[in-house]
């Protein structure tokens, strides 16, 4: 997340933090006033809340489509990892169409971070959204001027402007007469603030993949660990263990040797379809993928899966860019570290170049896990991702120790071929690799951590740790597995 941009009307250009009743009626009175409204509005105190810069594009009087037109004017300077904020006026202000305005704003920003809520009055409260995509409204049948009125009730204070008290009873509210003060505008920042958290915790879905073997007893445990302390009780609706019922041709497990609580699933690995004499551990990192296929068709078209190795974990509630159907987004770090593919001037792009299907090489950027990725996008590709993966392995010697990224390779491959763009993110911690960034990483993965080491499974000198959230955390965990 790299900045959070907003558009609307008053109630986001910060009308009402002024106290002199003067200004009431004053779209822009004069400069001093101006900026003291749009510095202290609600985009003030979200932008507070995720430790981002801000900049308020909103203005008195604007109508809906006004709204838009600003979208269009500005668009050139929007990134896609920027949380942009919409919130919409009065719909029929200025002779406003609700249908058109929102289809307009929605289509401009159509691949962009972007949510919309309504202000004071339901957009389609009169009208049939139902042709319209609204999946990124983050209430579309309230308002944030519910949450005022119900504070105001509890406490008995005004969250209104110039200490206005009761305002949801005069005819004229409806009109958008009356604006938060200073307070009313925070309660409306903690609300956007939540609604994107679980709006984001319920959309994605961390699917780990584990092997049956003693190491990830305690790789499943610590993903458990990190995962309910990030999302509490969704972590039981927002995340799937997968525990390979084998890892290589024989010892078919037929349940889950350890307990795990959270939601799990017992799957068939790579080695259940490839023939008996394909035995080298290479193959194995085909399983990152392969169990998908079983569940895949289960799964919405609009969710989003976050595909990982069982030694990654999660740091906060990922509230970062998600990608549209033609991208994937990917960590940043392993083109450097290990893959070296992602265009012809790279030191492996000879070892993957005959299976590529094109010669437009701004598809790939060697980045692996987490995936983030559109479940419609991967129906698309998965098939295509295990066959590449294991085609490359198989024409790989067994001593060149690339067929480790095997997986990884394919997949990078299946999204070239398919035209799919990879996006990278500076989104998890690795350590020994990189340095916690607690803005940006929301993973860690710490799977050639020489601190926290698998080979020294249940010998590890906490002692060591570094003082940062994961290993904080890790020193919790190990307290009560051990």
């Amino acid at each position: 997340m790299n900045r959070l941009i907003t558009f609307g009307d008053s109630w986001t250009a910060g009308h009402g933090v002024e106290t002199d009743i003067q200004y009431k009626e004053i779209i822009s009175p004069n400069l001093f006033i101006d900026y003291l409204r749009l510095m202290n509005g609600w985009p003030r105190y979200l932008a507070n809340k995720f430790d981002i810069p801000f900049i308020n594009l909103g203005f008195c009087n604007k109508s809906n489509n006004e709204i838009y037109e600003d979208i269009v004017k500005w668009k050139h300077l929007l990134n896609k990892d920027d949380l942009i904020i919409v919130m919409l006026s009065y719909p029929y202000r200025k002779y406003g169409n609700p249908i058109v305005d929102v289809g307009n704003i929605t289509n401009e920003l159509n691949g962009y971070n972007y949510f919309i809520l309504n202000s004071f009055f339901p957009t389609f409260s009169n009208v049939d959204s139902s042709e319209l995509d609204v999946s990124r409204f983050l209430n579309i049948d309230g308002c944030v001027s519910d949450v005022l009125i119900k504070w105001e009730t509890e406490n008995d204070k005004s969250c209104w402007e110039y200490e206005f008290r009761k305002v949801n009873n005069e005819n004229t509210f409806l009109g958008g007469d009356y604006h938060p003060n200073t307070i009313g505008y925070k309660l409306i920042a903690d609300d956007i603030y939540t609604r994107i958290k679980n709006y984001n915790s319920h959309r994605l879905l961390t699917i780990p993949i584990a092997a049956p073997v003693e190491i990830f007893r305690f790789q499943t445990s610590l993903f458990e660990f990190f995962q309910k302390r990030v999302y509490g009780n969704d972590s039981y609706m927002n995340s799937i263990i997968i525990m390979l019922d084998r890892n290589q041709h024989n010892n078919v497990f037929k349940n889950t040797p350890w307990v795990i609580d959270i939601k799990h699933k017992l799957l068939p690995g790579i080695h259940a379809e490839i023939s008996n004499d394909k035995t080298h551990p290479h193959y194995n990192s085909i399983n990152v993928f392969y169990p998908l296929k079983y569940i895949i068709d289960t799964l919405p078209d609009d969710k989003i899966l976050c595909i990982t190795d069982c030694d990654v974990v999660p740091l906060k509630v990922y509230d970062g860019i998600l990608p549209n159907d033609d991208e994937v987004i990917t960590c940043d770090i392993y083109e450097n570290w290990h893959m070296h593919i992602k265009d012809p001037s790279k030191n492996n792009f000879y070892k993957i170049e005959k299976y590529l299907e094109h010669n437009d090489y701004s598809y790939m950027d060697g980045g692996f896990v987490p995936i983030i990725i559109n479940v419609r996008t991967m129906k698309k590709i998965l098939k295509d991702v295990i066959q590449i993966s294991e085609k490359l392995i198989d024409d790989l010697e067994p001593t060149d120790n690339f067929g480790w990224w095997g997986a990884m390779a394919g997949f990078q491959i299946a999204c070239h071929n398919h035209k799919i763009k990879c996006i990278s993110q500076d989104n998890t911690y690795v350590p020994n690799i990189n340095e916690l960034d607690n803005t940006n990483h929301y993973f860690c993965h710490y799977s050639c951590d020489p601190l926290f080491a698998k080979k020294d499974y249940l010998n590890w000198d906490t002692s060591k740790f570094k003082a940062n959230k994961f290993y904080n955390h890790v020193r919790m965990w190990y307290q009560n597995f051990k």
